[in-house]
Formats: C-alpha cells, sequence, structure tokens
C-alpha cells in the first residue's frame, strides 16, 4: 500500500524513531486491541439499565485506551489516524453532553452512534495496520 511506503520513508528519513515500522504497527495493533475492548465494553454497559456513573466509566476507560492506542498512532503516521481522530472527537463530545439532567434512554441514544462511529472507524484503521487476522 502507498499509505505504508510514505510512512515508512518519512520514518526513516527525519529518524525520529529507533523502532522499525513493523514494531511501530505491532504495538499499534496491540493498542488497537485494547480499544476494541474498551468499546465493546462500552457499548455492553451502555443500554437503558445503566446509570449516569456507568456511562461516565465507560467513558473513562475508553478514553484511556483511546489515547494509548493515539500515541502508537503516532508513531505509524498521523495520516492513518484522521478518521478515526474525528470519530473519537465526535464520541468525546457525545459523552462530554450527558448530564445528570437526562434520563437514561436520552443518554444512551447520545452516545451509541458515536460509538458505533469510532467502531467503524477502529475497524478500517484495523484493516490499514493488517491487525489480527488480516491476508498477508
Amino acid at each position: 500500500m502507498s499509505v505504508f511506503s510514505a510512512v515508512g520513508l518519512s520514518l526513516s528519513l527525519l529518524g525520529c524513531s529507533t523502532a522499525t515500522e513493523e514494531e511501530n504497527e505491532a504495538s499499534a495493533c496491540e493498542s488497537y486491541d485494547a480499544l476494541v475492548l474498551a468499546l465493546s465494553d462500552a457499548s455492553a454497559a451502555v443500554d437503558s439499565s445503566s446509570t449516569i456513573g456507568e456511562i461516565s466509566d465507560a467513558r473513562e476507560s475508553v478514553a484511556d485506551a483511546y489515547a494509548d492506542f493515539n500515541e502508537a498512532l503516532e508513531e505509524v503516521g498521523a495520516d492513518r489516524s484522521a478518521a478515526l481522530e474525528d470519530a473519537w472527537d465526535d464520541l468525546e463530545g457525545s459523552f462530554n453532553s450527558v448530564d445528570d439532567e437526562q434520563t437514561i434512554p436520552q443518554a444512551v441514544e447520545t452516545v451509541t452512534p458515536a460509538i458505533e462511529n469510532v467502531q467503524n472507524a477502529q475497524e478500517d484503521m484495523s484493516e490499514a495496520l493488517s491487525c489480527g487476522d488480516a491476508e498477508a
């Protein structure tokens, strides 16, 4: 893929990383797996029986996993993380808009589409990184 070549060339020309492109991708894949788990847990935690506290806890878990993943992506290349970052910004805004005045169904309706958007963006990122079961 040409993006991989451009990122590899940029990293080698800049000399800004001692890790190889493959090592950076492996690290990003590990962080990606942690984000997948955090989002899955958040998706399961955000339903009509959730409390605002549980929704806040889900947000914190996803935020931590996202921060770790985003840090790993910095080594891989900023151009591959743009779509995920946009989806994350939307999700963070959705979580931040939940308040104690909302009903649980309103809070769920606020955050569920944004969680799904991040999941879609992370799946696209996984394909770009060749994480998991992708063909070689």
